[in-house]
């Protein structure tokens, strides 16, 4: 394997995921990651991997994003680099961002661990992303003393990658502009406007939308201290500066500042006003529908691409990968007050289909099993999944258990009326079901073990028939 088929494989990722063709880069990313791996590129398999979780993340499966963090978990531990740390927590944070619950415990953790990482390093480059990212979460959460603290760091060691590289001068006013918004969210005024008359001699060194937030800043700090004729000519300076890089969004936020500000004084304006305010809110409206628009067609491509690798294709129910995940969430969302069904479905004799009536009727007996289980899973709400060969999953929750006992009893009826056709005849099929039933949070290898001890002990009583875990008689039948 050459750097050169990697480096193409890298570019080749990097590009589907610009123009938004998330089915193609998790089509490739992860043979793209077993490249990078045996070349050692430490960096870019943590891009690639970074890649892959946003990319799950835009098309709206967090649990394959949670899987895909969990694998990188695994891959940046064997270092215990400061640049794997921070790595891990921008993931991480974007999963938290994008409203994921399954890393809420995850993000708090791993920022830790990149901060403990980031003390231990001399690079004033790595410190600052350290104690960057840091602030970005603790912004985000709300605790923006904490926030305040980290940023100030940042910004130190900014200025001494600065010193060592002048070229770089962009990352302090960059750090900045966080600052006069914590300061102001704080109430420390002053700090804040002398840090906003710091940054604004040297404003042309930054980009567009950096400006407008600098604009934007200045404007809310003077709003804050009751200074609403300036804060009014700062946010109108903010309105026409948008107008340049067509950011409608921060000109929405212009019109709803000058709003409030001309709201407090009784301005003359204010009516004017309000109707530019409707008329931006307008089009930023018409913007993000189209931006909708797009966006909900590339959801339904990319869950089309990703469908067909979570479902069975003989029986149209999910595979086993899927179930897996699914259904581990949802035990671990179990709190005492609702129960878990679940049902392991075995289909009796289907060696002797097989062998009696040839492959194509055994494949067709399976196809049916799946049909049947996909109407439960309509009416109760339930995931449904092949487990492998002729054996069959299901769970579903529901508050009352006597319900779920009765929706074991006819789950068996049910498939148990199933038949198909073979030789001109119809064949009836037969089933053996354990089942077991939890109510608090649970690992899905334990529940499938208890689910199996009850299939196991049907399957030794006569098949035909399904039994529940805790029901069982002694468990001497077991080997």
């Amino acid at each position: 394997m050459s750097m050169q088929e990697f480096n193409q494989a890298f570019k080749n990722i990097q590009q589907a995921f610009d123009e938004a063709r998330f089915a193609d880069l998790l089509e490739r990313v992860d043979h793209a990651i077993e490249l990078g791996k045996l070349s050692n590129e430490r960096y870019a398999v943590a891009k690639l991997f970074n890649l892959k979780v946003d990319s799950y993340m835009y098309i709206d499966l967090p649990a394959r994003a949670h899987e895909t963090l969990t694998e990188f978990h695994l891959f940046i531990e064997q270092y215990e680099t400061v640049e794997g740390a921070i790595w891990f927590h921008l993931c991480a944070a974007n999963l938290w961002a994008g409203g994921s619950s399954a890393v809420d415990g995850i993000v708090s953790r791993h920022v830790e661990k990149a901060l403990a990482y980031g003390t231990q390093t001399p690079d004033p480059n790595l410190k600052r992303r350290v104690y960057g990212t840091m602030s970005t979460y603790l912004m985000n959460i709300g605790e923006y003393e904490r926030a305040c603290d980290y940023l100030e760091l940042a910004f130190f060691y900014a200025q001494l990658v600065v010193e060592q590289e002048p070229e770089k001068e962009s990352l302090i006013y960059s750090t900045v502009i966080d600052l006069i918004y914590l300061n102001t969210m704080l109430k420390r005024y002053d700090i804040a406007k002398n840090v906003n008359a710091f940054v604004y001699e040297k404003i042309e060194l930054l980009n567009g939308y950096q400006k407008g937030i600098i604009i934007q800043n200045y404007g809310y700090l003077l709003m804050q201290q009751g200074q609403y004729d300036k804060a009014i000519e700062e946010f109108q300076k903010l309105a026409a500066y948008t107008d340049d890089f067509k950011d409608t969004s921060l000109k929405a936020i212009a019109y709803q500042y000058m709003c409030e500000c001309m709201e407090n004084i009784d301005h003359p304006d204010l009516v004017q006003m309000l109707k530019m305010q409707v008329k931006v809110l307008n089009d930023l409206l018409d913007e993000r529908e189209t931006e909708y628009a797009i966006e909900a067609e590339t959801k339904i491509q990319q869950n089309h691409f990703l469908r067909k690798a979570s479902i069975d294709v003989l029986t149209d129910v999910y595979n086993r990968t899927y179930f897996d995940t699914e259904a581990q969430k949802l035990l671990s969302q179990l709190d005492g007050s609702t129960y878990a069904l679940l049902a392991m479905i075995d289909l009796d004799f289907f060696k002797q289909i097989n062998d009696q009536y040839g492959h194509l009727v055994g494949d067709e007996a399976l196809a049916t099993v799946g049909s049947g289980l996909k109407t439960f899973a309509l009416q109760q709400q339930a995931l449904v999944a092949r487990y492998g060969g002729d054996e069959f999953l299901l769970i579903c929750t529901n508050a009352d258990r006597k319900r779920l006992e009765r929706l074991a009893q006819a789950i068996h009826s049910g498939l148990s009326a199933l038949t198909v056709e073979a030789d001109e005849q119809l064949l009836s099929l037969s089933f053996s079901i354990g089942v077991t039933i939890v109510k608090e949070p649970a690992h899905l290898t334990d529940v499938l073990k208890q689910a199996d001890e009850a299939l196991y002990y049907i399957k030794n009583s006569g098949r035909g028939h399904y039994a529940f875990y805790d029901q069982l008689p002694e468990k001497t039948y077991l080997k």
